[in-house]
């Protein structure tokens, strides 16, 4: 008789049973005795003293509701104006406001958020005006004080299921082996941020994302610089939906023409204007990053409360401005600019010695402090405007991009067009369009090549099935090795959910991938793997780790932000002014 030995690994997995253990940093979250009324409190008690309904500036609470879809439907002032004079709106509707001018008098009394400041900024450049003065330009952006924009989130009573004020470390089960990150309090930065605050400090990690978008597709260059904010605090599913507003406007950058400036003066300061513009909109959060501010909680509780710039969501562009690194340089490791397709992580960027070297080129500005940002890659720009946020690590704070840097990167630009030269002409089609009918799965029946706007949600449905695309059409199997260990990075990285081992087995994929991939440069598709998106891939495991999932930092949120806070107001400023179109 043989008797069944388990394996090491199934005793292992027996000994994850159980229900999962959440240990709550211990030293968070000291609240003030008694329950405090938050703003929204404030506001709806004074309404109920004088004996106001909700809608109170309007008749009814269909006037109400009338008056909402005005002004979210995108309408001209010109086309609600006219809309509010026909005949049947004025004689059987009877609103009690007659014209567009009454209607945004009573919009303009609604209660808002954190208010706008207009600034302005002046740049000088290097070229002279014709009387030999310097030329110069000022430019204006309009802003919101970050830290009212933690207070406005933080105390809205509306997300008070969704707030959390501790960090916490998640295990599997009582054992305590195996990790769980998901939300940004299951995290690393959280709970070691709160081992260098004083007892009871609560943390608002502040999330920043940073788009430039083109406005109209069809009219020249006109563009914008939104900048949004929203914090760490709020699960993940409601800062993603944009119908919860958990994500604030924060401003509009400048985008100066900088006609003032020579060709060779015109790239350095771009960022030079970006840095100043952000150093003087994140001023507010050097003082109460460090000193902390007491705040009215949406569970009513008072709590001294630390706006700590905790996350930067950005794409590689904004990044790289950002770090203040040059475009062949990773703003979070200094590996050589010709050594990014290697596998062995490199030593991490140093805030510390970066502002250091920075510095010393802006006060001698020599021949050797110059070569000193040279050689790992810095441009001159002093001060960057992180230079006195507290317990800020700027090249730590660029999360995971799952959108530009994974799907239309990795996956679109790279590994697609690999396997594509790989197979017979027209061939990926056809096994795109024979692959069978599933309810889970999109059926590509006119292949994938012909599709010029590819979205996120088409990219996963592509990657599903890629590999049983590719199979059968690429002779080489270990060229379907490095592509399917490619994938599976792939797929890690989006798993809203992580696990110690799940990261394990990210990292153990990436190692696979990497050992495969010089049959690409064996069938002649690539000569080398210096990609900054590959190469990306090396951060994903340690900023999980920091940030927790990588969904909950994803670029595909702001993107749909603009919809709201660019797009529709541009349409409805040209609708009102020709001379813009």
């Amino acid at each position: 008789m043989v008797e069944e030995v388990p394996d090491e690994d199934d005793n292992e997995d027996s000994n994850d049973e159980g229900p999962p253990v959440v240990d709550v940093h211990s030293t968070a979250v000291r609240c003030h005795s008694g329950v405090y009324c938050t703003e929204w409190d404030k506001q709806r008690r004074r309404e109920l003293e004088a004996q106001q309904e909700l809608h109170h500036l309007f008749d009814s609470v269909e006037e109400y509701e009338l008056a909402k879809w005005l002004a979210t439907s995108g309408l001209s002032q010109a086309a609600i104006n006219a809309f509010l004079c026909l005949d049947t709106i004025r004689t059987r509707v009877q609103p009690s406001f007659a014209s567009k001018y009454e209607f945004f008098k009573k919009v303009n009394q609604l209660p808002i958020g954190p208010a706008f400041t207009r600034m302005t900024v002046l740049i000088k450049g290097d070229l002279l005006d014709e009387e030999g003065n310097v030329m110069t330009e000022e430019v204006e952006m309009f802003v919101r004080d970050p830290v009212e924009c933690v207070e406005f989130l933080i105390g809205n009573p509306m997300y008070r299921d969704d707030l959390t004020y501790a960090p916490a470390q998640v295990y599997t089960s009582a054992n305590c082996k195996t990790r769980v990150y998901h939300k940004m309090w299951s995290a690393d930065w959280w709970w070691n941020l709160q081992n260098m605050l004083p007892e009871g400090a609560t943390i608002a990690p502040v999330i920043i994302a940073l788009d430039k978008t083109c406005l109209l597709n069809f009219s020249g260059d006109k563009s914008v610089y939104p900048v949004y904010i929203t914090i760490g605090n709020l699960s993940k599913g409601v800062r993603r939906q944009p119908s919860q507003q958990a994500t604030l406007l924060l401003g509009y950058l400048p985008i100066p023409s900088l006609a003032c400036c020579s060709d060779d003066l015109r790239s350095s300061k771009s960022y030079e204007v970006f840095h100043e513009c952000m150093l003087e909109i994140m001023a507010s959060m050097e003082k109460y990053g460090q000193e902390g501010k007491e705040m009215v909680c949406a569970d009513g509780k008072m709590r001294k409360v630390f706006p700590i710039l905790g996350a930067y969501i950005a794409d590689y562009p904004e990044q790289y401005l950002v770090a203040c690194t040059h475009e062949n340089r990773c703003p979070r490791c200094l590996v050589d600019p010709t050594a990014r397709g290697h596998s062995t992580p490199t030593e991490p960027q140093h805030q510390t010695m970066t502002l250091e070297l920075l510095r010393d080129n802006y006060d001698h500005h020599s021949v050797e402090t110059t070569a000193n940002l040279d050689e790992i890659g810095l441009r001159d720009i002093y001060p960057p405007f992180w230079i006195n946020l507290p317990h800020t690590d700027i090249f730590s704070c660029f999360t995971p991009d799952l959108l530009h840097q994974v799907h239309k990167g990795v996956f679109k630009t790279h590994l697609v067009s690999w396997c594509k030269s790989l197979m017979a002409k027209g061939v990926l089609d056809r096994h795109y369009q024979s692959m069978p009918v599933h309810p889970s799965l999109r059926h590509f029946k006119k292949g994938i090549m012909h599709i010029k706007q590819w979205t996120g949600k088409e990219y996963k449905m592509m990657e599903k099935v890629f590999i049983g695309a590719i199979a059968g059409g690429i002779t080489n199997p270990r060229v379907v090795t490095a592509a399917r260990a490619l994938l599976d990075v792939i797929f890690l990285s989006q798993l809203p959910t992580h696990t110690s081992k799940t990261l394990d087995q990210m990292a153990a994929a990436l190692n696979e991938f990497h050992c495969f991939k010089d049959m690409f440069v064996m069938e002649q598709v690539r000569t080398h793997f210096n990609i900054p998106k590959i190469h990306a891939l090396l951060h994903y495991v340690e900023a999980i780790r920091s940030w927790g999932a990588a969904d909950g930092f994803n670029t595909e949120s702001p993107e749909r932000l603009h919809i709201d806070y660019a797009k529709k107001p541009t349409v409805s400023a040209i609708r009102r002014m020709p001379a813009l179109r």
